[in-house]
């Protein structure tokens, strides 16, 4: 911001020196209303101009966040379904358009494009296919305020299997990348 006003300042200089410059030959210390008044008209413009471009710069970061989105990825839980589900929900004010989705295993990066993917993934957590329904947020899907989006969900039997599947997920971490609609971007992760 400093380096901006240098320029700024420099102008404002000279336009308040080329008066005096003009009117050279006239006696020392001899000011008239001219003078007076075209300083005084610089003054009022400059600090119009700043208290625009601090006021449109205040009206930009409060627009910006009035529509924050956040994401958070929740593990939820059903007993009477019994189901583990992780979904990918917005509490923010804001919609937040996905840009990446990742899937990492024990911190080793894997893909997760589709339901086959998802099945190859389950099996490195060590959790039954046969319990498995998975989708996978794409780029540019948007996820309005309030609204969530499953993309794990894995039944269980038992008390004994539901431990298993939590202890399974632990070795799990998703990482989403994602923007407002003003392009500011965030992350949001469930390690």
């Amino acid at each position: 911001m400093k380096k901006r006003l240098i320029p700024i300042v420099c102008l404002v200089l000279f336009i308040l020196s080329a008066p005096l410059i003009s009117h050279a030959g006239e006696e020392k210390g001899e000011i008239n209303a001219q003078l007076i008044t075209a300083i005084c008209a610089v003054v009022i413009a400059l600090a119009a101009l700043f208290v625009a471009v601090w006021q449109a710069r205040a009206t930009r970061i409060h627009n910006c966040l009035s529509v924050k989105p956040n994401l958070d990825i929740n593990q939820v839980v059903r007993q009477s379904d019994s189901t583990v589900q992780l979904d990918l929900g917005n509490n923010g004010i804001g919609p937040a358009i996905i840009k990446e989705f990742e899937v990492h295993i024990d911190g080793r990066k894997v893909k997760a494009n589709d339901l086959h993917d998802w099945g190859e993934i389950i099996d490195g957590i060590d959790i039954s296919r046969d319990r498995l329904y998975a989708g996978v947020p794409t780029s540019g899907t948007g996820i309005g305020v309030g609204s969530s989006i499953p993309f794990l969900n894995l039944t269980f039997s038992d008390t004994q299997e539901y431990e298993a599947v939590f202890d399974s997920l632990s070795r799990l971490n998703v990482i989403v990348k994602y923007e407002s609609i003003y392009g500011e971007k965030y992350r949001t992760d469930l390690g």
